[in-house]
């Protein structure tokens, strides 16, 4: 009776606990529907989605659903980016990721990190956005979540494409597409073929670039993917635009724009009334196009990146201090852990000599285990301590980096300033003579004038050239493409380029070169070096003088090039001053040819970059011998 009593206690036990379970999964089940819900509407209604997230993390605190709580977070923070608050989008993604590294939910931190990133990239912190993209794109391929990896893929192609690297964004574009064709989802797809169409469009390749914005366009038109369908006709429109065919341009950019303020998402707004006002001024329609510009410096104020940049840093800083403030807290609980332990072993030793040998055996037992909690929380700590430390060195590193750019850009546009003065004042000096003579209807000094104002023009476009090139090299805006070159061809084809000239001027071309050899080196670079250093030694050279490029082996690993000519050559103060920016040089040349004093600086950084060495040997009136190391390449 006893027994059967015990049962049926049991099995009602039981079921209640069923019962409870089978509501609980019910409770669950009716959260994640509103959380998909949120995630469907919030590029189209980001106000309503942050509505439905407030009331998703009540019920989440309600019935203890954790893991929705992080989702939901994160959804949040995604409504708050689409409202562009990026500072509070930024807060709620790193609570999100907090609360998924609790629950050791790493899809859920590598989608988090991920949304990370890209308020870096909106607030174009390119660095710091690509640094959270190479280490979310390692945890993806370590926990082998496919989709992610395409979707890390494709924001590293958006960073490139940002930074005008069309090349390698088009490459992770298309490692992107790869991999979401197995998974067939519409959505990632049609965005990845606009991104591939964007991409051949900044390289010119027009029908390919059609092609797939097209292919995009009628994908998300037939899931009426509104974000994407805005986004595919303003890429329609700028193909026009570059095509010159702006009345379709504008066609296309005013159906984007009708989009963009259904959506109402400001950003996407911003960058397409841009697009329309170059548009509309390119059809001389200036009414629309002065007030497509007024929108955009409006919605640029609404973005304002300035703002938010400094609330960025503020949060980082903040959470850095909880981070500290974490660990000072643990440390403290450490030590009353330790107390306690110590009491309670006291405690159990005066309780008197019958149950001294259990005491000793669960004191034993208890120190094991509190000292594995002590080694594992001190383990934490320094970890921790080390990540504050990191962070802290890398705000003082990126401090110091923009002091170094800061010098950089006050000296570059100090340099333009004293170059651009000069060439200006003669250009304007000859227009004068020029008008003034044009009265007088002199042909032939009018003639000589607007040749000397051509010269003039063309002296001012090397230099503005030269600039431009150097100010993209410090910048770090010029692709390195290092190829297989054989030296020999490129001295050949370069020596052709420059025979006319010397000829004009009576300069003997001689070239002695070994034969067979190869370098890896961009083949760009390696022509611009040997370009400028023989227009150099063909404008300091006298009528009738003489010029030789030689390329030698030195070993197996190493070749030089030297140009030698028997020009006016230059003293030991001049050499010293070659490759200084504050001190450059522009001298003219033995037949007043001009000189913009920058082209030594390109060679200078371009043998730099492809790990080359370079030099001078000169003597005043006996002529000169610039020379640059290369690194062979054996197996050819």
């Amino acid at each position: 009776m006893k027994f059967s009593f015990l049962l049926l206690f049991a099995i009602t036990l039981l079921i209640s606990y069923a019962d409870n379970e089978l509501l609980a999964n019910d409770n669950f089940e009716n959260i994640n529907k509103l959380i998909k819900q949120a995630a469907d509407i919030n590029s189209s209604n980001h106000q309503r989605a942050l509505q439905i997230c407030d009331s998703i993390l009540a019920l989440c605190k309600k019935y203890n659903y954790p893991i929705g709580e992080a989702r939901t977070t994160r959804i949040k923070g995604l409504s708050m980016f689409y409202a562009v608050d990026y500072p509070k989008s930024l807060e709620l993604f790193l609570a999100s990721k907090d609360k998924f590294e609790k629950l050791k939910d790493t899809i859920g931190i590598t989608q988090a990190n991920n949304n990370i990133a890209i308020v870096y990239s909106y607030l174009n912190l390119f660095e710091k956005a690509m640094l959270q993209h190479k280490q979310n794109l390692i945890l993806r391929e370590k926990i082998k979540d496919y989709e992610g990896i395409a979707t890390t893929l494709n924001n590293i192609g958006v960073e490139f494409r940002g930074q005008k690297q069309y090349d390698s964004a088009y490459y992770y574009y298309k490692k992107a597409l790869a991999i979401e064709l197995k998974s067939k989802d519409s959505i990632t797809i049609s965005r990845y073929y606009n991104n591939i169409g964007l991409a051949y469009l900044d390289m010119k390749y027009l029908d390919s670039a059609k092609a797939y914005i097209d292919k995009s366009l009628a994908i998300r038109l037939k899931i009426n993917e509104l974000q994407g369908i805005k986004n595919s006709y303003q890429a329609l429109g700028n193909y026009y635009f570059v095509k010159e065919i702006y009345t379709e341009a504008r066609k296309y950019q005013e159906i984007s724009m009708n989009y963009a303020t259904q959506i109402g998402i400001v950003y996407e707004i911003e960058s397409i009334s841009k697009d329309l006002a170059q548009t509309y001024e390119k059809l001389k329609m200036f009414d629309l196009a002065y007030k497509y510009s007024v929108l955009n410096r409006k919605m640029q104020d609404s973005l304002n990146y300035t703002e938010s940049s400094r609330k960025i840093t503020k949060i980082e800083l903040e959470r850095a201090y909880a981070i500290e403030k974490r660990l000072s807290e643990l440390e403290t609980e450490s030590n009353i852990q330790k107390e306690r332990t110590d009491k309670q072993q006291l405690m159990y030793f005066i309780t008197g000599l019958i149950i001294i040998l259990l005491i000793t055996i669960y004191s034993i037992q208890k120190i094991r285990k509190n000292n594995k909690l002590l080694l594992e929380k001190q383990t934490e700590i320094i970890n921790q301590k080390e990540e504050i430390t990191i962070q802290r060195n890398s705000i003082i590193l990126q401090n110091m980096e923009l002091e170094r750019i800061n010098l950089e850009k006050d000296k570059f546009f100090s340099i333009i300033a004293h170059d651009l003065r000069s060439p200006f004042s003669g250009f304007l000096g000859i227009a004068n003579l020029l008008v003034k003579n044009n009265n007088d209807n002199n042909k032939e000094e009018v003639f000589e004038l607007s040749k000397l104002l051509k010269d003039s023009a063309e002296n001012l476009y090397k230099l503005l050239e030269n600039l431009l090139e150097w100010s993209k090299i410090k910048g770090g805006l010029i692709d390195y493409k290092p190829e297989i070159c054989l030296i020999n061809i490129v001295i050949f084809e370069n020596l052709q380029i420059h025979s006319e000239i010397a000829k004009q001027k009576e300069i003997e071309l001689k070239s002695y070169m070994d034969e067979g050899m190869a370098v890896i080196y961009d083949l760009r670079m390696l022509n611009s070096i040997i370009r400028n250093l023989l227009s150099n030694a063909i404008k300091f050279t006298r009528r009738g003088g003489k010029i030789e490029i030689r390329a030698k082996k030195i070993d197996s690993k190493k070749a030089i090039i030297s140009i030698i000519d028997n020009g006016i050559g230059m003293d030991e103060i001049t050499k010293d001053l070659l490759f200084r920016i504050d001190k450059k040089l522009a001298t003219l040349g033995t037949e007043n040819e001009p000189s913009t004093g920058l082209g030594l600086l390109l060679v200078k950084e371009f043998v730099e970059k492809n790990n080359g060495e370079i030099w001078v040997e000169s003597d005043k009136e006996k002529g000169t011998s610039i020379s640059f190391s290369l690194e062979l390449k054996n197996d050819v």
